[in-house]
């Protein structure tokens, strides 16, 4: 397909699909049947028959799906491109033990054997006879990627495409420099007339000429008399579906913003309930704290007495302290359901309410206030409108 035409100050020389573009990047005539593999976000297979363009397929698989799942990790496509330059693929039995800079490869291989296979099941639903396989596109900056290629194809020469003048240079040239951009450089002998004979897609046509008669341009009139003729409903159908489009985009646009507006009015109403339980929160711990300079006091003048008449004492008055403390403790929504002391110092309380608020407080109050030891607590387990948890501890340390 060839045009010619101008962009501002500079010619259109050609406009060519790329992958019948790439087939002027080697010389094919001596080289039987090749397919040309252009690995970009997706990929498409260029079918080569004695140096003649065949056929081109398209294949969904590509770099865009390795390219978005490593810039998803690494936050900079830049980056996923230079990961996937730095990538080498091993031979299968040595893969496993080569993971220097192949962290991604799990990403690049599921891709690359999705590639292969569709290319498998072409040649075999074709049923011609492949002797090479070129690989271009974004795809060939992979290191070994030709020699992944050739252990899945062994009947077939598997190489990277280079310009066939590049081959003729005395110089040493660095392949990943311009297979980079193999696509211009395909476009740009396209349009030297380097590459692959035009090709027009489009039936010649006898004649090109406007009709200068301006009873037959009836698309610069517009007469309400006359019955409309298929340019004039076309343009109206179009018209009408642009305003269809926008009506539904200002729709859409309304939409959104009275979500936004309900969302926000719900962000606010939870952050005001977050700060009357922060205040809640800081009113308890102040009398935590209070509670817990009186409970220094009390330790301080017990520390007074002999070490065996303080613990004798502790123990004796261990269950009326522990059910004063627990009376202090317990908040009124909260219920005791049973309290027990089956053996030694250890008691487990029971307890419920209506709210998980009220369980979290008491349990915190009996640790900070030290009310009981080692502390342990069970889940809440619902039981009609009361939460039932269990709370046990020790007497003494």
């Amino acid at each position: 397909m060839e045009e010619y035409g101008q962009i501002g100050k500079a010619n259109l020389v050609s406009i060519s699909p790329m992958p019948l573009a790439l087939a002027g990047l080697e010389k094919f005539e001596e080289k039987g049947n090749s397919l040309i593999v252009n690995i970009e976000n997706n990929t498409t297979i260029t079918t080569m028959l004695n140096g003649e363009i065949y056929k081109v397929n398209t294949i969904e698989k590509g770099m865009k799906e390795i390219l978005e799942s490593i810039e998803a990790k690494e936050l900079s496509y830049e980056r996923a491109y230079e990961i996937c330059k730095n990538s080498t693929i091993y031979r299968t039995e040595i893969r496993d033990l080569k993971t220097d800079g192949n962290e991604y490869m799990h990403v690049i291989l599921p891709v690359l054997d999705d590639i292969v296979q569709s290319i498998k099941k072409l040649i075999s639903v074709d049923g011609i006879e492949i002797e090479n396989i070129y690989i271009t596109g974004m795809g060939a900056v992979i290191n070994n990627i030709d020699l992944y290629f050739q252990e899945s194809f062994t009947d077939q020469t598997c190489e990277i495409v280079s310009a066939y003048f590049a081959k003729k240079v005395n110089v040493q040239i660095n392949v990943k420099e311009y297979i980079e951009v193999n696509s211009a450089i395909a476009l740009a002998l396209q349009g030297l007339d380097k590459g692959q004979r035009p090709i027009n897609f489009v039936k010649q046509q006898k004649s090109l000429e406007i009709e200068k008669d301006p009873k037959k341009l009836s698309i610069y009139r517009f007469n309400l008399g006359e019955r409309l003729d298929r340019t004039e409903r076309n343009l109206i159908r179009s018209a009408v579906a642009l305003a269809a489009v926008i009506v539904i985009y200002i729709m859409f646009v309304n939409a959104i913003r009275t979500q936004m507006v309900s969302i926000t009015a719900e962000i606010e109403e939870y952050i005001d309930r977050t700060n009357e339980e922060i205040q809640i929160v800081n009113d308890y711990t102040r009398l935590v704290k209070s509670r817990t300079r009186n409970y220094e006091r009390i330790i301080a003048r017990l520390q007074e007495t002999p070490e065996s008449i303080s613990l004798e004492m502790a123990r004796r008055n261990a269950i009326p302290n522990l059910l004063d403390n627990l009376m202090t403790a317990i908040p009124q929504e909260i219920q005791l359901v049973n309290l027990s002391n089956l053996s030694g110092d250890r008691v487990i309380i029971e307890v419920k309410a209506e709210n998980y608020q009220y369980l979290g407080l008491l349990l915190g109050r009996i640790r900070d206030d030290e009310v009981l030891f080692n502390v342990t607590s069970t889940t809440g387990v619902r039981d009609g409108d009361y939460i039932m948890i269990t709370i046990e501890g020790d007497l003494f340390e």
